[in-house]
């Protein structure tokens, strides 16, 4: 996804080793005042994320249910500056940035 009209959190393919280690720390935060530094930095304007996209990488146990990736996999307790934009893909999550 990363050669679109939209800027992207990232993908294992970023072409950016900056983007790739912001990426990371964005879907692995717990708190809003260090992920919307992170979201304006880079630009970001929506967020895409796929239920069961890698278990090793993202996963759903309730120790990390206040991570960004999993709030918003789960649909719960999802910051207010994330608006959830409804896909034809039912595994699909995706957040519009409106910050």
């Amino acid at each position: 996804m990363w050669s679109c009209d939209v800027n992207t959190v990232g993908t294992p393919y970023h072409h950016n080793v900056q983007g790739i280690l912001d990426n990371h720390a964005l879907l692995n935060e717990e708190f809003p005042s260090k992920m919307i530094p992170l979201l304006l930095k880079h630009q970001v304007t929506q967020i895409l994320l796929f239920e069961d996209y890698d278990k090793n990488y993202y996963s759903e146990n309730t120790e990390n249910q206040n991570k960004l990736y999993y709030r918003l996999i789960k649909r719960q307790n999802v910051p207010p500056f994330l608006t959830e934009v409804k896909t034809p893909l039912p595994n699909a999550r995706l957040y519009e940035v409106k910050i």
